[in-house]
């Protein structure tokens, strides 16, 4: 669910129950919020990140040593969003293009901006180059977090002052879902309407009781749940967190100086086991498939088709397997499942894809490789 839907459905909802009441009665009124709801939680299943090869930096000054620090902050959030795992940063090759950031970068601009309330400042919006970071990721031998994201409903159990109760607007809920906007993980937020409160206890979701956690989140059509408790302890922020992952249980805790912090750490942590998720998958799925391309009607259609295919990261190998008129048929050796390859196929300008694809061969139509 996006952030502008949370914030519609949490203010403005009440405001447009007082104008409509006069108009229509009790039931009209809750059909009408039901299908208000339904419609802002529909989205809520597995995702595809819009932000996977762009990223906006802020810039105090707009000079060119301030632009070259934004844009290799940005190819760094980029390349995390995408690998999911800090550690991978400190390989040489990413060391190496970190060093080197405009080599990856297919456009940017500048426009004036006020953030925190400060004049003056400006925001970088750039665009980089998915092809040359595919071919980044062959170089250094990695293998990117698909594009494809599961979704995460988060429960938040809070303590303050002895009382215990669920949040949804606290500080800490917002900073997790900026944090998990920034590394691609598509995180939103319960409600917390009547039905929410009616079906989800808050000694239910502190002592992380799996069944009442679960069913009060199918409403919301998640492929992954989220539940924490948060409390002050010794003057630090201490945190343990539940995740539900299909038949997967993950335990984990947080313990910091502030709030912030530990939405930087928990979703580090999440970040971390869906990319490895992500991985696995790959590894399990990994195989031979055929990709069937139509609209190839040159030599020169067929040699820029072989080198859009070879900076594909998810694939190992590929050969032609067979030629019938103006349609190619290739042999695809993938280190993922053939979901993973449509997907990057799909990203592709050059290439459309067709009716008729299944789990053995992909369809799709040659645009030229000078398609926008």
């Amino acid at each position: 669910m996006s952030r502008w839907c949370h914030s519609i459905v949490g203010h403005s909802v009440m405001r447009c129950f007082d104008r409509m009441w006069s108009g229509m009665n009790k039931i009209k009124m809750l059909l009408h919020i039901g299908l208000l709801l339904a419609g802002c939680c529909a989205n809520a299943h597995g995702q595809v990140i819009d932000n996977y090869v762009s990223d906006d930096q802020p810039l105090q000054v707009d000079s060119q040593d301030a632009q070259k620090t934004a844009l290799r902050q940005g190819l760094s959030d980029v390349l995390l969003r995408q690998l999911g795992m800090k550690e991978l940063l400190s390989n040489p090759h990413l060391v190496d293009a970190l060093d080197h950031p405009d080599s990856y970068v297919i456009d940017f601009k500048v426009d004036r901006a006020v953030q925190s309330g400060e004049e003056g400042l400006f925001t970088l919006h750039i665009n980089f180059d998915q092809n040359a970071l595919n071919q980044l990721y062959k170089e250094a031998s990695l293998v990117p977090w698909s594009r494809n994201r599961s979704s995460v409903l988060m429960w938040l159990a809070q303590e303050q002052q002895g009382q215990r109760q669920l949040v949804a607007n606290s500080p800490l809920a917002v900073a997790m879902q900026a944090q998990a906007q920034k590394r691609g993980i598509p995180l939103f937020r319960p409600l917390m309407d009547l039905q929410d409160e009616l079906g989800l206890s808050v000694s239910d979701a502190w002592g992380f009781f799996a069944e009442p956690i679960q069913k009060a989140s199918s409403r919301y059509g998640a492929q992954a749940v989220l539940t924490g408790r948060v409390y002050q302890e010794q003057g630090k922020w201490t945190s343990q967190w539940q995740l539900l992952d299909r038949d997967r249980q993950m335990l984990f805790k947080s313990k910091q100086d502030s709030l912030d912090a530990i939405a930087a750490d928990v979703v580090d942590q999440l970040a971390v086991y869906f990319a490895k998720q992500d991985k696995l998958s790959a590894l399990q799925g990994a195989g031979a498939y055929f990709l069937s391309v139509s609209g190839i009607r040159s030599l020169d259609d067929w040699q820029a088709l072989q080198k859009d295919l070879q900076q594909l990261s998810s694939i190992v190998s590929f050969q032609l397997d067979a030629m019938q008129g103006n349609e190619v048929r290739v042999r695809v050796i993938s280190s993922g499942t053939i979901r993973q390859l449509q997907d990057e196929l799909s990203q592709n300008n050059s290439l459309h894809a067709q009716a008729g694809s299944d789990e053995q061969t992909l369809n799709f139509n040659w645009q030229g490789a000078d398609s926008p």
